[in-house]
Parts: structure tokens; sequence; C-alpha cells
């Protein structure tokens, strides 16, 4: 680009250049001004939208579970929960920080059946969040980055109210994902069946110690928004 500038810029100052009428000039301007912004339009696409769904190719385990196997494929890296903080931030190398009410130690150990209390925990890269919750749910004290995640929000940062922004990349069981292109309301009931719990923008499916929730755009374009994977036998539940 930057070479393409200095071009126009010599060019400009040729005699040739001066010789054309203002006519010519100004269509040579206005075709280096449109070239320009095909080129700025290229560079932030690039940047911000280059990683799409068709880059990640999910595991054939992946594929072919169900949902109650608790898998999942975020950003072509491979999960199952239960999961640690550890195990997430190692994989992903995101960063965490934490937007609540009470300041987050990363050194803490936190004592037996204990939970961080900040509502606005999270994991983060370049604009992009996923929220979660931890809890030591052992007889022992554990460092916090060894300790369960017993909620993890994925929110679609390319809905109607952020356009701009580059959405996550997540896969469930069965090819549902939540991405740039997300599945629909009808395609995740076909693939898991009848929720144990659902309105018009919710789908819900419970197993023995997990919910998964399912969070729509307005029908009729029914775009999936948020998937929160929870642990509902956790004491947090009884708050």
């Amino acid at each position: 680009m930057n070479l393409f500038i200095l071009s126009c810029y010599f060019c400009s100052r040729d005699s040739c250049f001066q010789k054309m009428t203002k006519e010519k000039r100004r269509k040579v301007l206005s075709i280096a001004a449109i070239l320009l912004f095909l080129l700025a339009g290229l560079f932030y696409w690039a940047r911000f939208m280059g990683q799409t769904p068709d880059n990640i190719v999910p595991s054939t385990e992946l594929l072919t579970a169900d949902l109650s196997s608790l898998r999942f494929n975020f950003e072509g890296h491979e999960f199952r929960f239960p999961l640690t903080v550890r195990e997430f931030k190692d994989a992903t190398k995101w960063d965490i920080k934490d937007e609540g009410s009470k300041n987050l130690d990363y050194d803490e150990v936190l004592e037996p059946h204990t939970y961080v209390t900040n509502q606005m925990t999270a994991f983060y890269s370049s604009e992009r969040h996923v929220f979660f919750r931890v809890e030591n749910d052992t007889d022992e004290a554990r460092h916090f980055l060894d300790c369960k995640l017993v909620q993890l929000s994925f929110h679609n940062n390319n809905s109607e109210f952020a356009f701009w922004r580059r959405s996550c990349t997540l896969i469930l069981p069965k090819g549902i994902r939540m991405a740039s292109t997300s599945s629909t309301r009808e395609e995740v009931i076909a693939a898991y069946g009848q929720p144990s719990e659902s309105d018009s923008r919710m789908l819900e499916y419970s197993f023995d110690y997990y919910t998964v929730t399912f969070i729509y755009s307005p029908l009729p374009n029914s775009r999936l928004l948020l998937v929160k994977f929870e642990c509902s036998d956790s004491f947090l539940q009884d708050e």
C-alpha cells in the first residue's frame, strides 16, 4: 500500500500528470481513491474477519458426539467439560480480566467449596470475550487457575447489535455452530431433539450435571447469539 501511495505521489509531480487536463486529473485521482479504499477494506477483512468457520475443522469425535458429551471446539481448540481455568487459558492463549466489583487475584488460592463472586470475569482477545465463573468444588484448597469452570458463556459479537466486531467461532456436536454464520433454532432442535425448556428466544438442554442454554435473536432470523454451559449441581444454584 505504501508503494502505491508513493507512486501516486511521484506521478502527481511528474510533468505528464501536470500536462493532463483538469478532467483527466480528476478521473485519475478518483480511481486512485477507489483503489486505496478497496485496499483498506482488504486489510480490514484480513485483520478482523480472516478466521471464518471454514478455517476450523472439528474432530470426527466432536461431529459424531451428542450434546451431552459436553464437547466443543472454540477457535480451533477442542475441549470437554469438566474444564479448568488453566486448561482453557493455556490452549487459547487468551488473557483474563475482571470488570466486577472485586479485583481478581490470579494468584489466589480458593478454599474448599468456595467460588469467585465476580460477575464479569472473562477470557478476552481482540475485543472478544468469553465470560466465566469459577468454583473450587473439592475438599482441599486449590489455585484459582486449577479450579473448575462452572459457567462459560460464549457471545456472538457478530450480532445485529455489533456487526463490526469479529465473531468467535464455537462449534458444538453435530456441527452446530455460532460464528459469523450461525446455526438456526430449527437446526439445533434437529440435532439435539426437543429441549427441556424453551421459549421464543431460548432453548435449554439439561443433563445430569450440566445445562446448555442457547439464546437467539428475534424471529424470523433466529440467529444464535449466545451459548452458555453451566454446572447445574454447583452450590452456586443455591444463591
